[in-house]
């Protein structure tokens, strides 16, 4: 948020969301445009920080399921993800929608905080659970996190 006082000192709020860009439309409607590039049901890698009450933290490192699609107050596109679902078949788009357990859902998360991981035959047998897709710059920078 920005403020600028008016002629009468009183402070007037401009939210970020309502900031015109370059393009002559707000920081919102860009935001609006943009797609959900990671379908429903992709299997993703992402690492995160959850906060306790107590100011105690547990980094988490994981492979969850994209559950749901959703937007922020500003319109920037985000993705719950759940580490458990239900495969529902579609009969009509033939494809697989995954339905997530409130209790599971993690998130929402911001695409360029995600990893698309291509499942192959070692993925769905788990021989390959510990070969996570960071590079070791990476690794290291969130074990010093």
């Amino acid at each position: 948020m920005s403020s600028k006082a008016d002629t009468n000192n009183r402070t007037s709020v401009t939210m970020v969301s309502d900031l015109v860009m370059p393009s002559g439309k707000t920081w919102r409607e860009e935001n609006l445009e943009l797609i959900h590039n990671i379908p429903l049901g992709t299997l993703v890698e992402v690492k995160y920080n959850e906060w306790f009450g107590d100011g105690a933290c547990e980094k988490v490192h994981a492979r969850l399921y994209v559950t749901k699609h959703t937007r922020d107050c500003d319109g920037e596109p985000l993705y719950v993800l759940s580490p458990r679902g239900v495969r529902l078949g579609c009969s009509k788009c033939r494809s697989s929608i995954v339905e997530s357990s409130i209790n599971n859902d993690r998130g929402p998360f911001a695409e360029s905080s995600l990893r698309v991981v291509d499942v192959d035959e070692g993925i769905l047998r788990g021989d390959r659970s510990d070969d996570f897709v960071w590079s070791e710059e990476e690794r290291r920078q969130f074990s010093e996190e």
